[in-house]
Formats: structure tokens, sequence, C-alpha cells
């Protein structure tokens, strides 16, 4: 069976040649409108539908607009509807997934951009295990064009190999200056690690900015930070009409640094973070030279399964004149969210905090990550790139097991 999920209208497929080339297809109507992944509430019919194709599926292709090497929200919503349709939101067991191949095919990506084009195909690269997959393909090209459909394998083949020889280079470092007005934007599910990681770290910003009143002092700033609280957006409502985007980026403009919060899924960022950062360059009030962070995690224990997703984040921040500052990528996200209510300098949740710390050190002082550690004196050879790592608090071993029982809960 050969499966496509596109972000094209379903119209365009329907051509003679094209439609015969694939047993189903799941294009943008069908998950446009389709209840947002990660939030309460029924997956729908949708999910089902998905994943029961994506278990038939020996072919899986993928059709998107490449959004800074990643698929786009609506392909990246598909993609998690059929994870949880399959896995009722618990963590995949990768190894009783069909062996398929996947063949990814991104349009929109300049061809002089080649950090994009490797970013694209090292994300592909990391997708497909998450799929069950193995990468056959992944095509990155400038435009849309049905022809291609019709010309199967007469293209050159473009792996993924390939992209870890395109080097990305390094950020450039972002202007000082002392972060007085933070927005704080939620991209993950209620009571999940991302928003405790988001409350720790506006508590632990507050609590040594009362430590250092004396130094403010002195600098004339007698008023703490501010914080805006702010929530990614799903799917389109009820009515069909996308959500008002206009009192987030009211609340963003008045705003001189943004800490993202997400999780990272099926190797990438969540289809929510995607649409709305989508929804906030369209409009012409976002802020141009805003310094953004980002705390990222990862249900693996491996924290540098996030690092890609920094990436995208670094790109975007760079073609919407945004100020990348680095980010934080922390594993084991189940063990973060079921100690979170602990001692903050414990053993169970001491190296994240020490993280946080770092954080809180680089977007106080309006630094990037890397500028903050030559200037603090770090010695982590990972902040040259604008990363700090926060290791899972539990041995490989005890993680699974308390993930195994949190999935047969």
């Amino acid at each position: 069976m050969r499966l496509l999920i596109c972000d094209r209208p379903r119209a365009e497929f329907e051509s003679p040649g094209v439609s015969a080339l694939f047993d189903a297809a799941f294009c943008l109507e069908d998950v446009d409108d389709a209840p947002c992944p990660g939030v309460a509430g029924n997956r729908g019919e949708t999910a089902d539908r998905l994943a029961a194709s994506l278990d038939g599926a020996g072919e899986l292709w993928i059709t998107s607009r490449s959004f800074c090497g990643q698929v786009s929200a609506p392909v990246m919503r598909a993609l998690e509807l059929a994870r949880d349709g399959r896995h009722g939101d618990g963590r995949a067991n990768k190894r009783a997934l069909p062996e398929r191949s996947l063949h990814v095919w991104l349009y929109g990506v300049d061809q002089n951009a080649y950090e994009e084009q490797g970013l694209a195909r090292m994300l592909a690269a990391r997708l497909a295990p998450e799929l069950g997959a193995n990468l056959a393909e992944c095509r990155v090209v400038d435009r849309f064009d049905l022809r291609l459909f019709k010309q199967f394998g007469s293209l050159p083949h473009k792996g993924a190999t390939s992209a870890a020889h395109i080097p990305l280079s390094p950020a450039p470092p972002a202007p000082a200056g002392t972060a007085r007005s933070i927005a704080l934007l939620d991209a993950g599910a209620p009571n999940d690690a991302a928003r405790a990681l988001l409350d720790d770290f506006e508590d632990a910003l507050l609590a040594y900015d009362r430590l250092s009143s004396r130094a403010l002092d002195a600098a004339k700033i007698t008023e703490p930070p501010r914080f805006e609280r702010l929530s990614c957006h799903g799917a389109k409502g009820a009515a069909g009409e996308a959500p008002d985007a206009g009192p987030a980026l009211d609340a963003l403009a008045a705003c001189d640094t943004l800490v993202i919060g997400c999780p990272v899924q099926l190797g990438a960022l969540p289809s929510r973070l995607v649409r709305t950062l989508q929804d906030w360059t369209a409009a012409p009030r976002l802020r141009g030279g805003m310094r953004v962070y980002a705390i990222c995690t990862t249900n693996e224990c491996d924290p540098g399964q996030a690092h890609l997703s920094l990436e995208v984040l670094r790109l975007f921040c760079h073609g919407n004149n945004l100020v990348w500052g680095g980010g934080l990528c922390v594993a084991g996200a189940a063990a973060v969210a079921a100690f979170a209510r602990t001692e903050r300098m414990g053993r169970k949740r001491r190296g994240c905090s020490e993280a946080i710390d770092r954080l809180i050190g680089a977007v106080r002082a309006g630094l990037s990550i890397a500028d903050a550690a030559r200037r603090f004196g770090s010695t982590d050879p990972l902040a040259p790139s604008n990363i700090i790592n926060a290791p899972c608090a539990l041995p490989a071993w005890a993680y699974k097991l308390m993930c195994a029982r949190f999935t047969r809960a």
C-alpha cells in the first residue's frame, strides 16, 4: 500500500496520472481542521484513519512545504495524529512498527539555501525510525510540481547522508541588553515537562533578580522583570476561522525577549509551535531584533535528540530578523514532569536546575549562550554552538521502566 500525506489541496492530486499512484492520501483538507494533538479532547476519526493507513502502508510519501528544514504544520499534525491514534498518546514502541520505506519531498527551498537543505535531510533521517521506516529518499526542491509524481525514480537520489557534509555556520552574537520584559511561549501540553521547566525558569529568574537587587539599583533598574505567558494555538476553530493572533502579538510587541518551551516529537518541533510561528511572522507587528531562546524536551535519554530542533529555530530567527540566543535540550521529559515538585537542587533535579540557571544567566545579560559562556567562564564544549545539554535524571534502564509503567497506566 502506498500512502501519501501532504499539505496540498486534494484537487491537485485528482488529476489523471497522479490519483492512481497512491492507494490512500491525506491532503490539506483532511488534517487542517482535525483536533490539535496534545490538547484535551477526543482525537477524532482522522487520527484513527491515519493510524490504520500508516499500519498498512508499505510506502509512505510525504510532500510538504519546508518550514526552515522540517515539514509544515499540517503534515506534522497528520504525523502526530497517526502516532496518537496508534499508540494512545504513550511512548511509541518503534520495534512494533512494520517496516516501510519513507519518501520525503520538501518544496519551497531556495536551491542556494544549503543550510536548510542539509537540515531537511538530517531531519528526514531522524523522522524515518520514528515512523518505523527506512529513508528511501529526501528531495528538496524550490517549487511544487505535480509532474515529479509522474517520474518516480527519474530524479537523482538525494539521501540524508549528504547532509553531514554541509556545515551549519554558528549564529551571530546577540547584542547585549538586560532582559526586562520576557515572553514565555508554551508549546507543550498541560502538566508536561516543557511547562514545568518554563515555570521553574520564571520562578528562578525572579529569585535571582531579587538577590541581585543592589546591582540592579546601581543600574537604575528598580522594577523586577515582567513576564507574559503565551500559548500556542492549534487548528482552525469550529467556524473554520484561523485563531486570532492579535492579543498575543500585542503582548509580544512589548517584550524584548522570547523564551519558547516545547517538546520535541517525532524528532521535530510540534505542529502547534510551527503554526503559531508561521502566523506570527505573517503579521507585520512582530518586533524585529527580539532575542529568542528555547527550552526543548525529549522523551529520549539523549538530549542530543533535540539539537536539530534548535537548528530549525535558529534558521527561523535568521530569516525573520530575530536574534537567536540558543537553547537548552532536556532529556528524560517524563522524569522531569514526575519530579517537578521535588526539591529544586535535590538529587533528582539538580542537573536540570543547573542547566536552567545557565540559561537564565544568558537571558538576564541579553547574551547568546556562547557569549555568556565566554564571559562567565563556562567550559561546556557545546557552548560555542549555543546549546546547553541537561541529561536524563535517571539511568537509562530506570527511565525506560518509568516510561513503561506510565504507558501501562
